[in-house]
Protein backbone atom coordinates (compact mmCIF):
# COMPACT_ATOMS: atom_id res chain seq x y z
CA UNK A 1 0.00 0.00 0.00
CA UNK A 2 2.84 2.62 -0.05
CA UNK A 3 5.68 3.59 -2.79
CA UNK A 4 9.20 2.63 -2.48
CA UNK A 5 11.55 4.99 -4.47
CA UNK A 6 14.88 3.81 -5.03
CA UNK A 7 17.85 5.77 -6.72
CA UNK A 8 17.70 9.48 -7.56
CA UNK A 9 16.32 11.66 -10.66
CA UNK A 10 19.97 12.24 -11.85
CA UNK A 11 21.51 8.76 -11.64
CA UNK A 12 21.29 5.38 -12.40
CA UNK A 13 20.20 2.54 -10.15
CA UNK A 14 21.68 -1.03 -10.90
CA UNK A 15 19.70 -4.37 -9.93
CA UNK A 16 21.83 -7.58 -9.79
CA UNK A 17 19.88 -10.85 -9.39
CA UNK A 18 15.69 -10.73 -9.65
CA UNK A 19 13.61 -7.63 -9.52
CA UNK A 20 10.14 -9.11 -8.68
CA UNK A 21 6.89 -7.60 -9.36
CA UNK A 22 3.29 -9.64 -8.90
CA UNK A 23 1.23 -6.72 -10.77
CA UNK A 24 2.87 -3.88 -12.95
CA UNK A 25 6.61 -2.09 -13.91
CA UNK A 26 6.58 0.96 -15.05
CA UNK A 27 9.36 3.16 -15.75
CA UNK A 28 8.74 7.10 -16.79
CA UNK A 29 7.45 6.13 -20.68
CA UNK A 30 6.72 2.25 -20.61
CA UNK A 31 4.52 0.12 -18.60
CA UNK A 32 4.58 -3.48 -18.42
CA UNK A 33 2.72 -6.05 -16.73
CA UNK A 34 1.29 -9.58 -17.09
CA UNK A 35 -1.39 -11.79 -16.78
CA UNK A 36 -3.18 -15.14 -16.84
CA UNK A 37 -6.61 -15.53 -19.26
CA UNK A 38 -9.13 -18.50 -19.94
CA UNK A 39 -10.49 -18.13 -23.47
CA UNK A 40 -13.83 -19.36 -24.77
CA UNK A 41 -14.38 -18.61 -27.88
CA UNK A 42 -13.06 -14.78 -28.98
CA UNK A 43 -12.17 -13.18 -25.28
CA UNK A 44 -10.42 -9.92 -24.52
CA UNK A 45 -6.74 -10.87 -23.77
CA UNK A 46 -6.53 -6.88 -22.93
CA UNK A 47 -7.78 -3.71 -23.27
CA UNK A 48 -6.38 0.27 -22.90
CA UNK A 49 -7.86 3.54 -23.50
CA UNK A 50 -6.18 4.51 -26.78
CA UNK A 51 -5.50 8.09 -26.00
CA UNK A 52 -2.96 6.74 -23.02
CA UNK A 53 -0.73 4.79 -25.82
CA UNK A 54 0.41 4.63 -29.12
CA UNK A 55 1.74 1.14 -29.63
CA UNK A 56 2.10 -2.35 -27.27
CA UNK A 57 4.11 -5.10 -27.73
CA UNK A 58 2.83 -8.70 -26.87
CA UNK A 59 4.37 -11.95 -25.50
CA UNK A 60 1.96 -14.66 -25.55
CA UNK A 61 2.24 -18.47 -24.39
CA UNK A 62 -1.24 -20.47 -25.48
CA UNK A 63 -2.34 -23.77 -23.79
CA UNK A 64 -5.14 -26.15 -24.92
CA UNK A 65 -5.99 -29.74 -25.71
CA UNK A 66 -4.62 -29.14 -28.95
CA UNK A 67 -1.05 -28.28 -28.26
CA UNK A 68 1.46 -24.83 -26.89
CA UNK A 69 1.66 -21.99 -29.14
CA UNK A 70 4.25 -18.65 -28.15
CA UNK A 71 4.07 -15.65 -30.25
CA UNK A 72 4.92 -12.06 -30.01
CA UNK A 73 2.64 -9.11 -31.44
CA UNK A 74 3.31 -5.76 -31.91
CA UNK A 75 -0.07 -3.58 -32.10
CA UNK A 76 -0.45 -0.13 -33.21
CA UNK A 77 -2.97 2.32 -33.80
CA UNK A 78 -4.50 5.70 -35.56
CA UNK A 79 -7.14 6.28 -33.11
CA UNK A 80 -9.57 4.63 -35.97
CA UNK A 81 -8.54 0.74 -36.27
CA UNK A 82 -5.78 -1.02 -34.85
CA UNK A 83 -3.22 -3.40 -36.48
CA UNK A 84 -1.05 -6.13 -35.44
CA UNK A 85 1.78 -7.71 -36.40
CA UNK A 86 2.17 -11.40 -35.38
CA UNK A 87 6.53 -12.89 -35.21
CA UNK A 88 8.14 -15.62 -33.64
CA UNK A 89 4.70 -17.55 -34.09
CA UNK A 90 5.77 -21.32 -32.94
CA UNK A 91 3.70 -24.37 -32.24
CA UNK A 92 4.06 -28.32 -31.04
CA UNK A 93 0.97 -28.76 -33.90
CA UNK A 94 0.92 -28.16 -37.30
CA UNK A 95 -1.88 -25.04 -36.69
CA UNK A 96 -2.52 -22.04 -34.31
CA UNK A 97 -4.07 -23.20 -30.77
CA UNK A 98 -5.36 -19.44 -30.84
CA UNK A 99 -5.93 -16.82 -33.31
CA UNK A 100 -5.30 -12.90 -32.22
CA UNK A 101 -6.84 -9.97 -33.78
CA UNK A 102 -7.63 -6.30 -32.21
CA UNK A 103 -9.86 -3.71 -32.71
CA UNK A 104 -10.85 -0.12 -31.56
CA UNK A 105 -14.21 -0.40 -29.33
CA UNK A 106 -15.79 2.96 -28.01
CA UNK A 107 -12.00 4.77 -27.36
CA UNK A 108 -10.61 1.49 -26.41
CA UNK A 109 -7.70 -0.52 -28.16
CA UNK A 110 -8.63 -4.30 -27.67
CA UNK A 111 -6.88 -7.55 -28.08
CA UNK A 112 -8.67 -10.85 -28.42
CA UNK A 113 -7.76 -14.32 -28.79
CA UNK A 114 -10.30 -17.03 -30.61
CA UNK A 115 -9.63 -20.56 -29.29
CA UNK A 116 -9.40 -23.57 -31.56
CA UNK A 117 -9.63 -26.29 -28.96
CA UNK A 118 -10.97 -26.90 -25.69
CA UNK A 119 -9.39 -26.05 -22.28
CA UNK A 120 -7.54 -22.72 -23.79
CA UNK A 121 -5.21 -20.26 -21.32
CA UNK A 122 -3.09 -17.68 -22.34
CA UNK A 123 -0.15 -16.11 -20.23
CA UNK A 124 0.28 -12.60 -21.56
CA UNK A 125 2.77 -10.15 -20.63
CA UNK A 126 2.59 -6.56 -22.61
CA UNK A 127 4.30 -3.77 -22.61
CA UNK A 128 2.78 -0.09 -23.22
CA UNK A 129 4.53 2.96 -24.59
CA UNK A 130 3.86 6.32 -23.32
CA UNK A 131 2.49 8.72 -25.10
CA UNK A 132 -0.16 7.69 -27.49
CA UNK A 133 1.09 11.03 -29.76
Amino acid sequence: TSNVTIGSSSGNTTIRGNLVTNSTLSTPKIVSGSQTVAVSGTTVLDSFVATDFRSAKYIIRASSDLGFQTLEVLLIHDDVDAYITLYGDISTVDMDVVEITAEMSAGNIELYATDIAANTSIRIMGTYFFPST
